[in-house]
């Protein structure tokens, strides 16, 4: 994980933090604090956007850029297409997927089909 996004997550978990009384990040324990981090990006902010960029029989490979205080956060994960979850089925997220997005409007031209009549 970059240092900038790290360092704004670390920033919204003590600001989320002040709210919550008993709950502290922990930035003594390196293993624990990317835990902590990860499950924020994975539960925290609104997602702006969601592709699925690869399919196979078991998992889905989907692109998602989640926004949270102010920052668009994008990534690569796993979306299963039966009961298992993504790990179970042998899907490794990778931090290094994890990278920091702006907006940008683009025009975008489809091909559709509409029933003849």
């Amino acid at each position: 994980m970059k240092k900038n996004i790290k360092q704004h997550l670390i920033n919204y978990n003590k600001k989320m933090a002040e709210t919550l009384s008993g709950w502290e990040l922990h930035e003594d324990n390196p293993e624990l604090l990317e835990e902590e981090l990860l499950e924020t990006l994975f539960e925290c902010g609104e997602e702006v956007h969601r592709e699925v960029t690869n399919s196979s029989r078991w998992w889905n490979d989907v692109f998602i850029v989640k926004e949270i205080d102010g920052m668009f956060i994008g990534y690569e994960d796993a979306e299963t297409t039966g009961d298992s979850s993504a790990s179970e089925l042998g899907f490794e997220f990778d931090k290094e997927t994890i990278e920091e997005y702006e907006v940008k409007t683009k025009t975008k031209t489809i091909t559709y089909y509409e029933l003849k009549k």
